[in-house]
């Protein structure tokens, strides 16, 4: 980890007891359509969706702490 944000999502992303239904089903009816290609098309498509669910799931999350430090910026200066 570069940055103690980095190293606050780490242990956010380490912390995920299981997904919630529909991510489990939408990942079965991707490896139902994966199915149909050779194997390292199959890979490649696969490590692709990953990729992009991790580096979303990242930007959320950054983005959600973001949110949350200008929520308490403006409920601090209001009183």
């Amino acid at each position: 980890c570069e940055t103690v944000l980095d190293q606050i999502y780490q242990a956010y992303a380490e912390s995920h007891e299981s997904d919630p239904p529909e991510i489990s089903d939408g990942l079965k009816e991707l490896e139902e359509l994966l199915e149909t290609l050779p194997l390292d098309d199959n890979n490649a498509v696969f490590n692709l969706c990953c990729r992009l669910c991790t580096a979303y799931e990242h930007k959320a999350f950054l983005d959600g702490l973001q949110y949350g430090a200008h929520l308490m910026d403006e409920l601090k200066n209001r009183t």
